[in-house]
């Protein structure tokens, strides 16, 4: 066997990995130069992976000669795994709108070389992991798309990794925040900052303003991205000599439409008395948790992780004034200066007739940041090259998106400025940024 770098270099995001080209291909290549005058330029195509009965992982290779590399194909099939029903149908919801916005400017613009268009197919996971397995399979084995965006929740993100890692296949979720999950795949990228970045910036700033020495928390132990959150506010609250004086859990599937009566928990906060209230939710939990606390007459401020417009309407729906004072540490602001972000909201206005979300701004992104990917690789539509490039959007390659500057560290997770907000007059504002 010869050993080969990939293009002459070892691969890039942060792991290395040499590839092997088998001596009878290279002779082939030498031969076919020999007889016809050239050879076509090569390449290792990763062909996922497997694991033996003792849990040794052999990563499998493609030698793989192309006779035009230089070919633009005329379309690239990008797959969407979103919850369109159930639950979480609303997130869904601006999330589809985040990226059929951004896959319609791109494709009335030259942003892709050689007028490639996206065309785009989206599955319904219908707020269930297991579904959302179950469209990623189907979007790989049938429909062949190099890319698929999503899913929105980190557990189903943490569900469909293992599958886009064996395929080969790019997986971008625009709303994931479990921290983490970027670490074990070589094919996960994500968009929105995770609950570590979001809550050291978070707690530093609502220290000061509005300021606290104790807090409680709140979280949701059947849910990833709900204990990742809650885990990593404790960790910034310890680091920021807040002392945690209550901390309650609640179980609840992101599939189960109804949400627990929590009582007990709240009333237990409240015999602490905190300053402060840190709730880790999905969206249903939050805006839940905001409503049951005013209601039993708990007054301290609530803050959570992502909180967006449409949890603060819904909860002051069901209780007038309920959200007022709810704080957010937050990826995306309406009132962001980034540079892009007032013409998306003017298109987003324009388009669907409404505000944009967090969600929508992070999805909108997440097309914007693949194409700037794929017109990086030439066009290329295989996902080893979309893979490449987008690793190559790093801290010496930043890229302005409505987010702001934006970038990849060594395990695809997302790095720029988070926002943290406040909900006034019903509306949110921003309070601060790191």
């Amino acid at each position: 066997m010869l050993r080969s770098f990939v293009n002459g270099f070892p691969l890039p995001f942060g792991r290395p990995r040499f590839a092997y080209a088998s001596l009878s291909a290279v002779l082939f290549c030498l031969l076919s130069a020999f007889l016809v005058g050239g050879c076509s330029e090569c390449r290792d195509e990763y062909a996922g992976y497997e694991v033996d009965s003792d849990g040794n992982r052999t990563d499998r290779y493609n030698y793989v000669c192309d006779e035009d590399q230089k070919k633009v194909a005329e379309e690239i099939v990008v797959g969407a795994v979103l919850p369109r029903t159930g639950p979480s149908e609303e997130t869904g919801r601006d999330l589809e709108n985040g990226i059929r916005l951004a896959v319609e400017d791109i494709n009335a613009s030259s942003s892709l070389p050689g007028g490639m268009r996206i065309r785009l197919l989206f599955e319904n996971d219908r707020s269930d992991p297991a579904r959302a397995a179950q469209a990623y399979e189907r979007l790989i084995d049938r429909d062949g798309a190099p890319v698929i965006l999503g899913p929105s929740s980190s557990i189903s993100t943490e569900r469909v990794t293992p599958i886009a890692d064996r395929n080969g296949v790019v997986a971008i979720s625009p709303t994931s925040a479990a921290k983490g999950l970027g670490a074990g795949s070589d094919y996960l990228f994500r968009v929105t900052l995770d609950v570590g970045r979001l809550s050291a910036a978070g707690v530093r700033i609502t220290k000061e303003s509005p300021g606290y020495r104790t807090a409680a928390t709140i979280t949701n132990s059947a849910d990833t991205f709900s204990r990742s959150s809650d885990e990593e506010i404790r960790k910034a609250l310890l680091e920021n000599d807040v002392n945690v004086v209550s901390v309650q859990t609640f179980s609840r599937s992101t599939e189960d439409p109804d949400f627990p009566d929590l009582e007990t928990q709240l009333r237990a906060v409240m015999d602490a008395d905190p300053d402060v209230l840190f709730i880790s939710a999905q969206p249903l939990g939050q805006r839940s948790v905001i409503v049951q606390a005013r209601r039993l007459g708990i007054r301290v401020p609530l803050i959570s992780s992502l909180l967006t417009a449409n949890e603060v309407e819904s909860a002051n729906r069901s209780l007038a004034g309920s959200a007022e004072g709810a704080i957010s540490f937050t990826n995306w602001s309406a009132a962001s200066d980034a540079p892009l972000n007032a013409d998306f909201i003017r298109k987003y206005r324009a388009k669907y007739d409404e505000n944009p979300s967090a969600f929508s701004a992070a999805a909108y992104a997440s097309v914007r940041i693949l194409t700037r990917a794929i017109a990086d690789a030439g066009g290329a539509t295989d996902s080893r090259s979309i893979r490449n490039a987008l690793a190559e959007i790093d801290e010496d390659n930043k890229l302005e998106t409505v987010l702001g500057e934006f970038y990849f560290d060594e395990n695809g997770d997302p790095v720029y400025e988070p926002v943290v907000e406040i909900v006034r007059n019903g509306r949110l504002e921003v309070l601060g940024t790191r």
